[in-house]
C-alpha cells in the first residue's frame, strides 16, 4: 500500500497536458471525478452507491456496506490538438489519474483517503514582438511544467436513514516551473533564459450533506446533495535562476531563492440530484461555481466566475449470468464557462463522455472505461482551438473486512 502511494505521488509530478491555456494560474484544474463519475458527465453531488466511491460529495460515504473495503486507482491517455490561425499541432500525454481508499470506522461514520491532481501545467509557445527603435525582432520562448497534487482525508457521517454530512480536508502541494527564453533576430547566438521554480503547499476544508430518500420498493430513489468550500492560498518557495548565453556557451549570473508569489483559489460551491428508476436506469445532473474574479491579487480583470453545468444517465448493471447485462452503460456531457478571459472572450470548454462498468467475476470490484471528446477555446482573437480525446481506465476493488471466514 505505501509503495502504491509512493508511486502515485511520483507519477502525478510529471507532464500530464500540453496546453497553452495552463499557463495562467496554477494551470488546467482538473474535474474532481472517479471510474463511475467521469463517464456520467463528471455528476456527481446527488450520485450516492454502495460499491463505488464518490468522494466529489464525502457524505456519500457513508451508502457504503460497514463490512466493505474499497480501492481505486486509475490511469489515462489523452490525445490534443492545438490549432490557430498559424497551423495545427499534435500531443498524446497520459498519467495516473488518482488513487483513493474507503472505509468504515461504525455503522455511521466512513472514511477515505487518497491523492489526485488538482491542476495540471504543460505548455510551450513562442511569441515575437517588434520594439520601436530596435532594427530586430525579439523572440521570446515560454515553458511551463509541473501541477498542484492534493492529498485529501474525507469523512461521512450518517445522521439518519435519509440524511449524511460530510467533511474533506486537504493537503496541496507540487512544483510550478515556468521558464522564458528571449533572444534578439540580430544576435540568435545569445539568449537569456529566466527560471522560475516554485514549490507551494496549502490546506482547504469541503463540508456537504447529501439527502436519500426510496420512492418505492422496486428500486426507484431520489437523492439530492450539494458542497461548499471557502477560498484560500498556497504559498511557497521559488528559486530564481537567469542564464545569459555567449557563443552558445550558457552562463548563470543570477540565483536567489525568494517567496512565491501566493496563488489565491476561489471558494465554490455545488449541488446535484439524481433519480434512479425502478433500479434501471440513473439521471444525474450538478450545478458547480468558482468564485474567480474576486481575487486580492489581481490587478486585470483576466479571471471570471467559473460555472459548470453536467449531466449523466447510467443504465445499472442486472443482476444476470449474462456478462453484458451485469455491465453499466453511461452516457453525459459537460459545458465548463471557464475562468480565463483573453481580449473579453471566455475560454470555455465542452465535452461528452461515454462509458462502461464491467464486473470482474464472482465479486464486486469492476473495471470502469470511461471515454471523453471535447472542445475548448476558439480561434478568434488569436487564440487557440483545442480538440481533445480522453481514455480513463479505472480499476474499483471491493473487499469485506472483519469478517470471520468459514474454513472447511
Amino acid at each position: 500500500m505505501i509503495l502504491l502511494l509512493l508511486t502515485t505521488f511520483v507519477s502525478m509530478s510529471q507532464n500530464s497536458t500540453s496546453s497553452p491555456y495552463s499557463y495562467f494560474s496554477l494551470g488546467d484544474v482538473q474535474n474532481v471525478a472517479y471510474g463511475r463519475n467521469i463517464a456520467i458527465g463528471g455528476t456527481g453531488y446527488g450520485v450516492r452507491e454502495s460499491v463505488y466511491l464518490n468522494l466529489k460529495n464525502p457524505a456519500s460515504l457513508t451508502a457504503i456496506d460497514s463490512l466493505s473495503m474499497l480501492y481505486e486507482t486509475g490511469v489515462f491517455i489523452k490525445f490534443t490538438r492545438n490549432s490557430t490561425v498559424d497551423g495545427d499541432s499534435k500531443y498524446l500525454d497520459g498519467n495516473i489519474s488518482s488513487f483513493a481508499l474507503g472505509h468504515r470506522y461504525n455503522s455511521r461514520l466512513m472514511a477515505a483517503f487518497g491523492v489526485m491532481p488538482y491542476s495540471q501545467i504543460g505548455y510551450s509557445f513562442l511569441t515575437s514582438k517588434y520594439i520601436e527603435g530596435e532594427v530586430s525582432t525579439v523572440f521570446t520562448q515560454w515553458k511551463g511544467s509541473g501541477g498542484i497534487n492534493k492529498m485529501f482525508y474525507s469523512l461521512g457521517l450518517k445522521l439518519n436513514k435519509n440524511f449524511s454530512l460530510g467533511g474533506e480536508a486537504g493537503f496541496y502541494y507540487g512544483p510550478i516551473i515556468k521558464s522564458r527564453t528571449t533572444t534578439i533576430a540580430a544576435e540568435p547566438g545569445s539568449p537569456t533564459t529566466y527560471t522560475e521554480n516554485s514549490q507551494y503547499h496549502g490546506f482547504s476544508f469541503k463540508g456537504s450533506f447529501q439527502y436519500s430518500a426510496k420512492l418505492d420498493d422496486e428500486g426507484s430513489r431520489l437523492v439530492l446533495g450539494g458542497a461548499y468550500s471557502p477560498s484560500y492560498r498556497l504559498s511557497g518557495i521559488s528559486d530564481i535562476a537567469i542564464y545569459q548565453a555567449y557563443d552558445a556557451v550558457s552562463v548563470l549570473t543570477y540565483t536567489n531563492e525568494e517567496k512565491a508569489e501566493k496563488i489565491y483559489l476561489p471558494s465554490s460551491f455545488g449541488g446535484g440530484a439524481s433519480l434512479t428508476l425502478k433500479g434501471k436506469v440513473m439521471l444525474a445532473a450538478d450545478y458547480e461555481m468558482a468564485r474567480w474574479s474576486i481575487n486580492p491579487n489581481l490587478s486585470e480583470n483576466k479571471y471570471v466566475d467559473q460555472q459548470i453545468y453536467s449531466i449523466g444517465l447510467e443504465r445499472v448493471s442486472r443482476n444476470s449470468r449474462n456478462f453484458f447485462e451485469k455491465c453499466s452503460y453511461r452516457v453525459g456531457a459537460r459545458y465548463d464557462s471557464g475562468y480565463i478571459t483573453y481580449k473579453n472572450v471566455a475560454v470555455n470548454d465542452l465535452r461528452f463522455t461515454l462509458g462502461m462498468g464491467m464486473p470482474l467475476r464472482n465479486s464486486l470490484s469492476t473495471v470502469n472505461v470511461a471515454f471523453e471528446i471535447g472542445n475548448r477555446g476558439t480561434l478568434s482573437r488569436g487564440l487557440m482551438d483545442e480538440n481533445y480525446s480522453k481514455i480513463t481506465l479505472t480499476f474499483s476493488f471491493h473487499d469485506y473486512w472483519f469478517m470471520k471466514r468459514k474454513i472447511d
